[in-house]
């Protein structure tokens, strides 16, 4: 009897033992099924990231503005951006961090330096922007103007209005609202804003030509005068600020105010409305926000003319494209504009045809 019960110990040591090692075994396999799994469900989902959603592209450029929140200015870069999707060139705001603000000039040096095949800069006028953009044409780097041009700074190419047909366009404008406050005064009296910086052969190109077209028309001989106000625009909130300065003498409001820019349009605006001024002061402007459509449907804008800014982008990496692979480029790209007014109700009238 004893010796059997020492053997019924023995057998249930045993079976323990081999339960042990049975569960040690499954657990050995099912983790093994598990890794196998993660590792397909892994490699599936790489493949599902790498191969559909990622594009190479063949070229990079770096799109730079003064306001990359202006609505304005970010359809441009929708324009240039869309083309580069369609022709293989990575276009991106570049070094946009509010965290961290960069000026103009600044972000050119940094895109400069982080090797860029490509650079598609808002125009505007200031020694250490120029310096950045001839640093870019030394180092090889092409560079497109957008909006505003300076032929001094190495670009190889400009994307805007021509100075002359705006200012036929803004002529005719002007033209058109002064023979309708004439009817109830003796005299009109034109002032276009303009931008301290801004380059003073086109400034006068558009000048004389919004001046050729007033003269041309003899119901407004000898009863109109046509001045230029200076706009300071070195830093936040200084265009607004001197453009309510002009109103601060209200024997020297103007009847008529030109506007060259949205900034300009949307200072003046607010200006008018600050000092109740709103009929005593009419607004030409430019650009076709929302803001800016409300202004002309409520009569504070007598209207507004408005490039095709997407087309402005589309143009810019053309050329820069063109001159990448071809060594050449036309140097001026002209853009298409209309004229928005209530007559018209917001509808389009094109003044200028592709080229």
């Amino acid at each position: 009897m004893k010796q059997q019960e020492i053997l019924t110990d023995n057998d249930k040591k045993k079976t323990g033992i081999t339960a042990v090692f049975f569960i040690a075994g499954l657990s050995v396999v099912l983790a093994l099924v598990a890794l196998f799994v993660f590792r397909l469900n892994r490699d599936a989902s790489f493949d599902r990231i790498s191969e559909p959603d990622m594009k190479v592209y063949d070229r990079y450029y770096a799109f730079i503005s003064d306001s990359p929140e202006s609505s304005y200015w970010q359809e441009v870069f929708d324009g240039a951006h869309g083309e580069g999707e369609l022709t293989g060139a990575y276009v991106e705001e570049f070094a946009v961090n509010p965290a961290a603000y960069n000026t103009p000039a600044e972000r050119v040096e940094i895109a400069v330096a982080s090797g860029v095949d490509g650079i598609i800069a808002q125009g505007r006028s200031g020694t250490a922007f120029k310096k950045a953009l001839l640093m870019a044409a030394d180092e090889g780097i092409p560079v497109v103007m957008a909006g505003e041009d300076d032929t001094t700074s190495g670009r190889i190419s400009f994307v805007g209005v021509s100075k002359y047909d705006l200012g036929t366009v803004y002529g005719r404008q002007a033209a058109a609202l002064s023979k309708k406050l004439l009817s109830r005064q003796d005299r009109v009296k034109v002032t276009v804003l303009t931008s301290q910086g801004s380059d003073a052969g086109t400034r006068n190109l558009l000048m004389s030509t919004v001046r050729e077209v007033l003269l041309a028309d003899a119901d407004l001989t000898g009863r109109i005068t046509l001045d230029t106000y200076a706009v300071s625009d070195t830093g936040t909130f200084a265009a607004e600020e001197s453009i309510k300065d002009l109103f601060m003498n209200r024997e020297n409001i103007p009847d008529i105010l030109i506007a060259l820019n949205e900034e300009h349009t949307n200072s003046a605006y607010q200006a008018v409305i600050d000092y109740n001024i709103a009929g005593t002061c009419n607004i030409i402007g430019y650009y076709e926000s929302d803001s800016i459509k409300n202004a002309i449907e409520n009569e504070v804008i007598y209207s507004t003319v408005t490039a095709d800014v997407k087309q402005m982008g589309t143009y810019c990496t053309k050329a820069l494209d063109e001159y990448i692979e071809s060594g050449y480029v036309n140097e001026f790209f002209a853009v298409d504009t209309h004229v928005i007014d209530k007559e018209s109700v917001f509808g389009q009238t094109d003044t200028e045809e592709e080229e």
